[in-house]
């Protein structure tokens, strides 16, 4: 009796196994997935089973992230969860369309080109040195008769003329220094432009890399749901523990943790790229890592890493000129300066000599002036060492930057080499992980020599390996962005429509 009873329990087990393979692989599954703010009739329910007929199974809730408006469209019930979930890759704004709405727009860009015009008065201003000073005004008042002790009225019109014939080159360095400031200033546009279209390229590849990292986290949430289903009809069967349901439960949860957390992620960079266009673009951007910030990299830094001018370098180049040409601005102090000044006056008032003869009316002269500073406290002297020690500084400065940059440069390409080197690692080892978990559930399904567990490892190990590549490409751009910036190429990125 004892062996009967043994050999009818096995039956009904294998009975029972031999139900779940038929729903496992025979049988459309669909899971319970609702949006938050969705309406119901958008879902097709994932079961008639009422919630009291499967205690402690929660339904999997996707956040739906914020998208650009659309115009109402008549969509089929068929409609699946993840095809509403996130934008298509199939977007209307390309990397090239938002680097051109960000440099097109920045203030910062603005700002920098303001100052350029700013400059460039400036210079015009320095270089009226070369030109003559001319002066009319009118004196009025009292002036003692030279003939007699009476005060006479008097109005006087003037004309001054200051015209200056040598400064030991004083003026030339002025009017140097000016325009080194402006090309300066243009440096600096171009240092705002280049910053700019980093944060615009590092936010769009953020935006894609979080909508990639999204995709797979609900494959992973579906992957996870469908063992949960697996496994609560064989707890029901009596072929599987409780805590193997349990445990599939956890993942799911866990699965969907790290989805919200992706979301979370995406609507940040969304929100960063949209502020650095001035327009709501985020949502319609083509969803899919650029290939012409890779190339670009290599075509210029990969064999060539030390090609390297970028405009934080050629600013600091350009203050080492500006502190030379300084420095010979402030020694021009201690030179004379000589000045042609004639002057022309005519008085306005009829007036008679003591003799009753009229007096000349008109007074003119001309001059040659010079100035020769002989002691200011020794200010010149002062101003020429602070030059000096601003010329110092410079150049250490400018040493930092090409230094910088240069270590920047290697660092990332060593990187980048091992991670492409990696990245194709992960993809084979991505298609061995779906052979793995195909074999597992095979045998887990068939009371083979597989436990939960085993199943469970291989199918995180599917979803890792994907978020693994997704990372691992995301990482490969990122470092080819970074070098073009510390290089000062991402300009390049404008020059031919990608």
């Amino acid at each position: 009796m004892r062996f009967i009873h043994k050999t009818l329990f096995y039956l009904s087990v294998a009975m029972g196994n031999l139900l779940t393979i038929a729903d496992a692989f025979c049988e459309p599954e669909t899971f319970s997935v609702s949006f938050v703010n969705e309406e119901k009739s958008s879902v097709t329910p994932a079961s008639s089973e009422s919630p009291k007929d499967r205690p402690g199974e929660d339904p999997v809730v996707y956040f739906k992230p914020a998208l650009a408006k659309k115009q109402p469209v008549v969509e089929s019930k068929s409609t699946t969860a993840s095809q509403q979930s996130l934008p298509s890759s199939k977007g209307k704004y390309s990397l090239y369309n938002a680097m051109w709405m960000a440099v097109s727009w920045h203030p910062e860009i603005k700002r920098a080109k303001a100052e350029i015009e700013r400059l460039k008065s400036m210079v015009d201003e320095v270089r009226a040195g070369y030109y003559p000073n001319i002066e009319m005004g009118i004196n009025s008042g009292l002036e003692k008769d030279d003939y007699t002790d009476d005060n006479n009225k008097t109005n006087q019109l003037n004309v001054s003329i200051e015209q200056m014939i040598y400064d030991f080159g004083g003026t030339g360095d002025r009017v140097e220094l000016s325009e080194l400031n402006v090309a300066n200033a243009g440096y600096e546009v171009e240092k705002q432009i280049n910053d700019i279209l980093y944060q615009t390229i590092g936010a769009y590849l953020q935006i894609v890399r979080y909508h990639q990292l999204s995709e797979a986290a609900k494959d992973r949430i579906d992957g996870f749901s469908r063992i949960r289903d697996i496994t609560k009809k064989r707890v029901v069967l009596g072929a599987s523990a409780e805590s193997d349901y349990s445990q599939a439960n956890l993942r799911v949860s866990e699965s969907l943790s790290n989805y919200n957390d992706y979301i979370s992620q995406y609507e940040k960079w969304s929100a960063t790229l949209d502020y650095l266009v001035n327009k709501k673009i985020s949502a319609g951007i083509v969803m899919e890592i650029p290939d012409e910030v890779e190339e670009l990299y290599n075509n210029l830094l990969r064999d060539n890493p030390t090609n390297i001018d970028s405009p934080a370098i050629r600013i600091a180049r350009a203050k080492i000129d500006i502190a030379k040409k300084e420095i010979d601005v402030q020694k021009n102090g201690h030179y004379p300066k000589i000045v042609f000044a004639p002057y022309y006056e005519h008085d306005l008032t009829a007036q008679s000599s003591s003799n009753d003869t009229t007096r000349n009316r008109d007074r003119y002269g001309a001059f040659i002036n010079v100035k020769v500073p002989l002691y200011q406290g020794g200010s010149v002297s002062s101003k020429v060492q602070q030059a000096q020690e601003a010329l110092s500084t410079a150049q250490f400065n400018f040493d930092a930057e090409q230094n910088n940059a240069k270590q920047k440069i290697t660092e990332f390409s060593s990187q980048m080499r091992n991670t492409k080197i990696s990245l194709e690692n992960k993809i084979e080892k991505q298609k061995s992980a779906i052979r793995t978990r195909d074999l597992y559930m095979a045998q887990y399904l068939e009371l083979g020599t597989r436990s939960f567990s085993d199943l469970t490892s291989a199918e995180a190990e599917i979803h890792q390996t994907r978020t693994d590549i997704i990372n691992s490409n995301y990482t490969v751009s990122n470092l080819s962005l970074e070098s073009l910036y510390y290089a000062g190429k991402l300009i390049n990125l404008l020059k031919t429509k990608g």
